[in-house]
């Protein structure tokens, strides 16, 4: 079964400008209507003042011919087109800060130590999220706000490690959706064949919320989430070495099965806001999937657009950002997509 490959279309970008990135370059963020660009660094920035996982992020218009401003922070998404959601690790705590994207904070507020925090953020919601592990380890803690005020919620979850044959994921994989958090399991007792690679385990999916843990998925593999916005989050699952599956999981219920995409040679898939899947399946194609539409999109990139290697693939409608590595460091390319 294939539901979004009935929804398949086809599509010719062009380029609309680059920047050199250098060698200090990670993950790529666009803002909703991908008027502006997000870039995570990968090396921490030096700064021995207290703080924890400093990464360097650098932002910018995709018009604004090459202004950018630089700052620093753990983990960093857009909130909107005009504003930033950043999370700050100290030794002291955690600090999220509600940041114009081209100048200072409009507010911040400070949380107590947390164990593996991992922000998300909402766009179409208007709210972000925090899950992490309290220092004990025992509990989980969901932390909630909005954008337009300093107030959030706390909550703390049973953490239910005590099923036996399971290993669960790391906290990188939980996933905040209404007022539950998702995690997916490793089950080793139930084993999927893969051609030519053998067997792997399969995954569960498990909701935990306020009325306990309980399973709301079962999986042909291990899933890469994204964050929940507009009321559920996207997962894809490669059912096969070049395809996968989309699952779509709301705010109540069980997970649900959306259909198939082409995954090709992709290596990391790419999740955003809204159920947007990217990714660069062939040289010189990128994949814009839309799992809220039932529908994807194969863009074929100019000629020798792209030189080295496509590390990093984000769409919005109507725009494509790539991230590419080649022996003089990282290229960030934007392409209108017509």
């Amino acid at each position: 079964m294939s539901a979004m490959g009935r929804k398949r279309t086809q599509a010719t970008a062009i380029e609309t400008g680059r920047i050199a990135l250098g060698s200090n370059a990670g993950a790529l963020h666009l803002s909703p209507n991908g008027s502006r660009f997000l870039i995570q660094g990968l090396e921490d920035d030096g700064d021995n003042s207290g703080l924890r996982n400093a990464l360097e992020f650098t932002s910018g218009a995709v018009d604004g011919g090459g202004d950018t401003r630089s700052f620093a922070g753990s983990q960093a998404d857009f909130a909107d087109d005009e504003h930033l959601l950043v999370l700050q690790e100290s030794k002291a705590g955690i600090e999220v800060r509600f940041e114009r994207a081209d100048s200072g904070v409009v507010w911040s507020v400070a949380l107590p130590r947390l164990r593996e925090p991992l922000l998300s953020v909402s766009p179409h919601d208007h709210s972000w999220a925090i899950v992490a592990d309290d220092l004990k380890g025992d509990s989980l803690v969901f932390v909630s706000g909005v954008f337009d005020k300093a107030d959030f919620t706390v909550r703390r979850l049973a953490n239910d490690r005590s099923k036996s044959n399971v290993r669960r994921s790391d906290s990188y994989e939980r996933v905040a959706v209404g007022e539950r958090v998702i995690v997916p399991e490793f089950n080793i007792q139930r084993m999927s064949p893969v051609p030519g690679f053998g067997l792997r385990p399969r995954a569960e999916l498990w909701e935990i919320s306020s009325e306990g843990s309980r399973p709301i998925g079962r999986l042909e593999g291990f899933p890469s989430c994204g964050p929940a916005d507009n009321g559920y989050a996207t997962c894809v699952v490669r059912s096969r070495f070049d395809r996968g599956e989309v699952w779509v999981v709301e705010r109540t219920g069980p997970a649900r099965y959306v259909g198939q995409i082409p995954l090709g040679q992709i290596g990391r898939v790419t999740i955003g806001p809204g159920g947007r899947i990217s990714g660069a399946p062939w040289q010189g194609r990128v994949l814009d999937a839309d799992a809220g539409a039932q529908r994807f999109t194969d863009v074929r990139l100019p000629t020798d657009s792209t030189s080295g290697i496509v590390f990093e693939v984000r769409t919005v409608p109507g725009r494509i950002a790539v991230v590419t590595r080649g022996v003089a460091g990282a290229t960030l390319i934007f392409y209108r997509v017509p």
